[in-house]
């Protein structure tokens, strides 16, 4: 109880009126300093009023309003023990709970207080929050159903079955239930919110941003928001806009570590690194996540090349949640003598990271009893010939998690690692990059054979081009290319062109207009298998790629390319030399700024006309 709150009066009660009805409906729509005076109204209403179950329950609203939930706990389990069967109670004691975390233990009162009250579409929807906390999608989703049955024009129930279809990856379904309860209700901040996070997660930026500013505008003083409308404009390299939005955020929430993650981030994509590392040590002093920030700071670490702080740093990805690194039922191996172990290594993040880390396999198998490889289905055949004493084993590292295959398998697994933690062994000064052999990765020979036999028909040299890399939030929208732009600088060069852009850019790019009819020759069977798009990289005279899967692709296999990187690159590419130490056999071009691709292009243009004079190959 709040007894230094209670006054000696109630102004609003007239003798012989129930002020009980007025003050839940004032509850409603109070300010934050209106719910204070009337809580202490109906705190000094309850004290008169023992014997009332409903005094208790609005009691209980007061505090759940004004975000004391044990107190709210105390007042809805008062009320329950004058009148068991209050669904109201139950209902108020199940979000006093939700406040104070014990979300099970909330979601067995809402079921209660279903039984008592089933008609209650916003008793479902509470109890759909409860699960939706604990993680249970498939049952959340059925109660909000359940809400709708019971009335259709249930806000939060169309708002959160779109939040439980964002945690289930599909996007377009989430926003087709968020513009429902837009609709609605047009003025709901956290709606437009939800929006901005499916539109991000569609990759639709520019709707992104106007669905962010529509929820800052809605519901001012929200931090979340504005850190979201940040996350948009970084994610496409928007860095003014950026710097505007986290200028604001640190007005209002100067001691808010998230907003200083994002201020570093900002910095780091400048080019301002030492900047950016001090920036997240005001993160970490203000209580930002520990794993968060050293995963952060190792990204700069690894750009400034200071490998043995940023690997150790980079472990902290571990502890993320959710983190990319699976678990597995062996023990760790630590870098300690593998002679007697077979050691299990397992791909964790995207084909890029898989290709880039494999370089340190040749070391590790060389002095481990026996290597197990599981690597994403895409590269096993590349990988099981680059590394034949090893086992690889395909899997989708994100969908297919059954371990049941180890079971069974000889010599049985006794160690295993994460393949992003074996640099941290085996790359942790620049002479373990200098003395490693150039390639690694080995295409099917036949199949080279075969690409540069069709190759041969065109009496201009083969280059291949790859425009698109990254991901919509690892750089995608500042590291492409739009082909139009390729046309404008390329296309007067006398060569064949040949896609080499796989994934879902290699199924759009008949979409897009050309400024001409130049349109690089694309095979579709080699873009569909990673093996095939290997092979067709060595038969090729020469490849020019933007920073992602290809660059990485071509340097495994010792494939001379020129790379085209963004002002802001991601760390294995470094932040000035004209190579990278990865991979010797890359040629790296750079940005002077961010999104102009002009001058680089120009560049490309007076190389390869360089390279390659007319009438004749290199």
């Amino acid at each position: 109880m709040i007894k230094h709150l209670i006054g000696p009066a109630i102004p609003n009660a007239r003798p012989g009126l129930d002020p009980i009805p007025q003050w839940r409906e004032a509850l409603r729509t109070a300010t934050a300093e209106t719910q204070v005076k009337l809580l202490v109204d109906i705190a000094f209403w309850s004290q008169q009023h023992p014997e009332s179950a409903e005094a208790r329950t609005v009691l209980g609203d007061a505090y759940i309003r004004v975000r004391q939930p044990y107190a709210a706990e105390q007042a809805f389990r008062s009320a329950l023990g004058i009148e068991a069967s209050s669904a109201r109670a139950r209902e108020g004691l199940g979000l006093a709970l939700s406040q104070i975390g014990r979300h099970a233990e909330a979601g067995q009162q809402f079921a209660i207080a279903h039984k008592i009250d089933p008609a209650n579409a916003e008793i479902l929807v509470h109890w759909g929050l409860a699960l939706l906390a604990l993680g249970f999608l498939k049952p959340a989703h059925k109660r909000f159903k359940m809400a709708l049955e019971r009335n259709e024009n249930n806000t939060l129930a169309w708002l959160n079955l779109g939040v439980v279809d964002l945690q289930r990856d599909s996007p377009t379904t989430a926003l087709t239930y968020i513009k429902k309860a837009q609709e609605i209700q047009p003025a709901l901040g956290i709606a437009h919110y939800y929006a901005a996070m499916s539109y991000r997660a569609l990759d639709q930026l520019q709707e992104a941003t106007t669905a962010a500013e529509q929820a800052i505008e809605t519901d001012p003083g929200q931090l979340d928001p504005l850190l979201l409308l940040a996350d948009i404009q970084l994610d496409a390299g928007w860095l003014e806009p950026a710097t505007t939005t986290l200028s604001s955020a640190i007005r209002f929430f100067p001691a808010a570590p998230e907003v200083h993650m994002r201020r570093s981030r900002l910095y780091k994509m400048r080019g301002q690194l030492s900047d950016a590392l001090g920036i997240l040590a005001t993160a970490h002093q203000l209580g930002g996540s520990e794993a968060t920030i050293q995963l952060a700071m190792s990204e700069i670490q690894l750009l400034l090349q200071d490998w043995a702080s940023g690997w150790d740093h980079y472990e902290a990805r571990k502890q993320i949640r959710p983190s990319p690194v699976r678990t597995f039922p062996f023990p760790e191996w630590d870098g300690g003598d593998p002679s007697s172990h077979t050691v299990l290594v397992h791909a964790e993040q995207g084909l890029s990271n898989t290709m880039l880390f494999a370089q340190c396999l040749p070391e590790l198998i060389q002095i481990a009893r026996h290597v197990v490889l599981e690597v994403p289905t895409e590269l096993a055949e590349l990988m099981q010939r680059s590394f034949p004493t090893s086992t690889v084993v395909g899997r989708h590292p994100r969908w297919d998690t059954s371990t049941t295959w180890m079971d069974d398998f000889r010599p049985r697994i006794t160690r295993q690692i994460p393949i992003g933690s074996l640099p941290r062994f085996f790359r942790v000064c620049p002479e373990d990059f200098v003395s490693k052999p150039p390639a690694y990765l080995k295409a099917d020979p036949s199949r080279v054979d075969f690409w540069r036999g069709r190759l041969s028909n065109n009496k201009h040299p083969s280059v291949g081009i790859a425009w698109m890399g990254g991901m919509p939030q690892t750089g995608k929208h500042y590291c492409s290319i739009a082909q139009s732009l390729l046309a404008q600088h390329l296309q007067h060069l006398p060569i064949q062109w040949v896609s080499l852009q796989h994934g879902q850019a290699a199924s759009d790019q008949g979409a897009a207009p050309l400024a001409s009819s130049w349109r690089p020759q694309a095979w579709p069977q080699a873009l569909e298998s990673f093996d095939e798009l290997a092979a067709l990289t060595c038969a090729l005279d020469y490849v020019v790629a933007v920073c992602g899967t290809q660059a990485h692709l071509c340097g495994a296999l010792g494939i001379p390319a020129l790379v085209l990187a963004p002002a802001a690159p991601a760390w294995p590419y470094g932040f000035h030399d004209q190579t990278t130490v990865w991979h010797p056999s890359l040629s790296v071009l750079r940005q002077k700024t961010l999104h102009e691709w002009g001058p680089v292009l120009d560049t490309v243009s007076s190389a390869l006309a360089t390279l390659f004079q007319p009438g004749g190959h290199p």
